[in-house]
């Protein structure tokens, strides 16, 4: 729905985790936007869900994926973040990737990709944390820098937005 901002009519859609705007001096002019634009994104969607093109998700494993990000993290956050960040990567690669200090898991350790991650997966990680000992402060830490990878592979690798 259009409001008013700045003396201006902002038109804004929300579809599938993006969200659009754009000013305009007529609210109807606004309104007008808002449909052709949802209809526009609806379309692209559904045109997008026909198509059986493998996504780049199919075959990334969450060791590469935690190490993009980790990487693309060196230089814009402080060193103390940095180490935070690679930390959590190592001890999450750790559990899921190498010969880690968990009984190993159906399916092997090593072969999980992004697409097999569920919340499931991140509770029992968090709960496994809190078995070996680390304080729920540390694991939330973990939990924090996770949700920012996840952020950021939605936004660089196309990961879903939920």
């Amino acid at each position: 729905m259009a409001y008013k901002e700045n003396g201006r009519w902002r038109a804004a859609v929300k579809f599938d985790g993006t969200r659009k705007t754009k000013f305009f001096d007529r609210r109807k002019d606004a309104e007008v936007w808002e449909k052709e634009m949802l209809a526009s994104l609806k379309q692209s969607a559904t045109l997008g869900n026909k198509t059986s093109a493998p996504t780049p998700l199919t075959g990334l494993t969450v060791k590469e994926w935690l190490d993009a990000y980790v990487e693309s993290q060196n230089g814009c956050v402080s060193t103390k973040t940095y180490k935070e960040k690679a930390l959590c990567r190592d001890m999450f690669l750790e559990q899921y990737h190498g010969e880690g200090r968990t009984v190993k898991k159906s399916g092997g350790r090593g072969s999980l990709t992004v697409v097999q991650i569920t919340p499931l997966v991140a509770q029992q990680y968090f709960k496994s944390e809190r078995k070996f000992g680390r304080s729920g402060n540390a694991v939330n830490k973990d939990r924090k820098n996770l949700i920012a990878a996840w952020n950021w592979g939605v936004q660089y690798f196309g990961f879903p937005a939920e």
